[in-house]
């Protein structure tokens, strides 16, 4: 849709419009309770439609904002995106730069205003090693899951830095500690106590 088109009011309000009777329908018949994203393909967006890639990105996020309110408006009680990953780290360091900024400004207006959390009721989850981010970044997103933290209508897991192997690798390590301080019998490592030292153990 062109911009000068989407900017009028009455297209804001038929979108709205459109929107609502889209859940209406959806809400008719069963409803996923979790659903997953992965937020992926904004660079070849960018490319196609030749703006910067950090524009791209933004446009990524921005679409993601949309959808997640499509699922909670439908009923979906948990959305998890996978929106950073390890790898993503080898991206370019102009690249990674502006997902940093572009991720602290996003929460930043979770945290000032929050409509969607509020009119939602979301709870918002930060998933992922946040070693690896750098300390205003992760002061951002753990200030967002903190303010969010009594909600219990639904939740947005947002794994940020994160990666499967990662995960899988942090729970171990994380029985080694327990069983080296003797906090851990080895009889007691089974399948439950690998997921429950998940990031993702919470993850609904």
């Amino acid at each position: 849709m062109a911009d000068w088109l989407a900017s009028f009011p009455l297209t804001q309000h038929l979108l709205e419009l459109g929107k609502s009777q889209i859940c209406k329908s959806l809400r008719t018949g069963p409803i996923p309770q979790h659903i997953g994203f992965i937020m992926d393909g904004n660079r070849t967006y960018a490319r196609i439609k030749h703006i910067e890639l950090k524009e791209g990105h933004s446009a990524g996020f921005e679409s993601m904002a949309k959808i997640l309110e499509v699922c909670y408006d439908c009923g979906v009680k948990c959305a998890t995106v996978f929106a950073f990953s390890i790898e993503n780290y080898k991206r370019s360091s102009y690249e990674i730069q502006w997902l940093m900024e572009l991720a602290k400004t996003k929460f930043k207006q979770v945290v000032g205003n929050g409509e969607m959390c509020e009119q939602f009721g979301v709870q918002i989850r930060i998933l992922g090693d946040l070693e690896l981010l750098p300390d205003d970044v992760r002061d951002v997103l753990l200030e967002a899951q903190r303010i969010t933290q009594h909600n219990t209508r639904a939740i947005l897991n947002v794994c940020w830095s994160y990666a499967s192997r990662d995960d899988m690798t942090h729970s171990v390590r994380e029985i080694v500690g327990k069983t080296a301080k003797n906090r851990l019998p080895v009889k007691d490592i089974d399948e439950d106590c690998i997921s429950c030292l998940l990031y993702t153990s919470d993850a609904a």
